[in-house]
């Protein structure tokens, strides 16, 4: 699945959250919440909470809200271009992050005045392989250790959060609390890091590939945790190659993503779970 860094992803988000705001709004809460004073607004990038429920007895509670589009669709738990303390500086990560400080704007006009954009089209398909190969080398060193601190990081800011899912397919809200989520449970029943691998999803593992599918456990014990791991330039290649010469931005930069798959078995699993269905 091709990742999307024309913008509309995030758009498309932003009027799902607003759709499912002015829902709370009309109905109140209901069937999520009882009756409350107001629904605030939130979201950003440092925000978690897409808005926030005031209840009457002064309390809130904060809403994270995802869209399902379809069967194939996933949504992010994590989605940073910030490295610090995701992994170690081994030599598989430095060599991508040269990759892309050796590779910034180097076909821009100023650099490359005489390139046509079939010539950069060439080159962004070469380097695009280079990329993921690189990518991949990063993926396959990563420790259970550094597994689990990724996921942590994705999932536990969620615990105290409820969240509400346009289920599209099925055109109905569904509201939990993430705390019931299998995946903080298994977390918290973990009693090592070393409990969580990766894998890639592809038939063809000796392909180059920029995902991994998380696993918790091992043996007859082992679990897909339907979360899957991403390393992407959040802006694209052509971004990268040659800036606003052959894109809406100036630049891209290294992305770390984790993202839920399988929504329809995440809902299913939530016990706890209310819906409400629209027309």
């Amino acid at each position: 699945m091709a990742f999307k860094s024309d913008g509309s992803s995030h758009h498309n988000g932003v009027k799902n959250e607003d759709n499912i705001i002015e829902y709370l709004k009309r109905s109140v809460g209901a069937p999520f919440f009882n009756e409350f004073d107001k629904v605030e607004k939130k979201g950003g990038t440092k925000d978690k909470n897409d808005c926030l429920i005031h209840n009457k007895d002064g309390s809130k509670k904060g809403v994270s809200i995802k869209n399902h589009k379809n069967k194939g669709s996933t949504f992010d738990w994590f989605n940073t271009t910030c490295l610090s303390g995701v992994a170690t500086k081994n030599e598989a990560l430095l060599s991508l992050e040269n990759f892309i400080n050796e590779n910034k704007n180097i076909h821009s006009e100023k650099n490359s005045p005489d390139l046509s954009k079939d010539d950069i089209e060439k080159i962004k398909d070469c380097k695009k392989k280079e990329f993921e190969k690189k990518v991949d080398l990063f993926l396959d060193s990563l420790t259970s250790q550094e597994i689990h601190s990724l996921v942590c990081k994705a999932v536990l800011g969620s615990r105290d959060q409820y969240i509400i899912i346009n289920d599209v397919p099925n055109k109905s809200f569904v509201g939990f609390e993430a705390s019931n989520m299998r995946i903080i449970k298994l977390i918290e029943e973990a009693h090592s890091p070393s409990n969580f691998s990766l894998e890639k999803k592809s038939k063809n593992k000796s392909k180059p590939s920029k995902s991994r599918t998380i696993y918790w456990g091992s043996g007859a014990m082992k679990e897909d945790t339907h979360l899957r791991l991403r390393i992407v330039l959040n802006n694209g290649m052509s971004a990268l190659l040659a800036g606003k010469r052959f894109s809406a931005n100036n630049s891209s930069s290294l992305c770390v993503k984790i993202q839920q798959e399988n929504v329809s078995n995440l809902i299913n699993c939530c016990e706890d779970r209310k819906e409400y269905e629209y027309e």
